[in-house]
């Protein structure tokens, strides 16, 4: 089971981290948000960078090769 959380308009990367792992703490669930066109998943044991990571990862191409 999984709980979902909606950021504030304006609210940054960082503090959408923070306050999804707190939801997962509080509620002992799987937390999901939508940042932008990325889906983020964080859990009770979760720390922001590995989030952030996750948001890195799903909108950075790696470089192609010429």
């Amino acid at each position: 089971m999984y709980r979902k959380y909606e950021p504030d308009t304006g609210e940054d990367l960082p503090t959408t981290a923070e306050r999804m792992i707190a939801v997962a703490k509080a509620s002992g669930n799987l937390v999901r948000t939508q940042f932008g066109d990325s889906d983020l998943v964080a859990t009770a044991t979760s720390k922001p960078e590995e989030v952030i990571a996750q948001f890195n990862c799903k909108t950075h191409k790696p470089p192609t090769n010429k």
